[in-house]
């Protein structure tokens, strides 16, 4: 993250870039469809409601 605060949740965070590639790759999925996939694709196991955030702001926030 480049100085200050982030404009959005998880802004600069690498779980948002995994998340919106997810909901690109496959836009219809719930998250629920789309949890299990991002957490293979993380080395630290994280929370489904953090997920479920992220996801949130990345469907919020398609792009930086």
């Amino acid at each position: 993250m480049r100085g200050g605060t982030a404009a959005y949740p998880y802004q600069g965070d690498e779980r948002l870039a995994l998340a919106r590639q997810a909901l690109a790759e496959n836009p219809g999925a719930t998250n629920a469809e789309l949890i299990p996939q991002l957490q293979q694709r993380t080395e630290k196991t994280y929370s489904r409601p953090t997920w479920n955030l992220i996801l949130k702001s990345a469907r919020e926030h398609p792009e930086d």
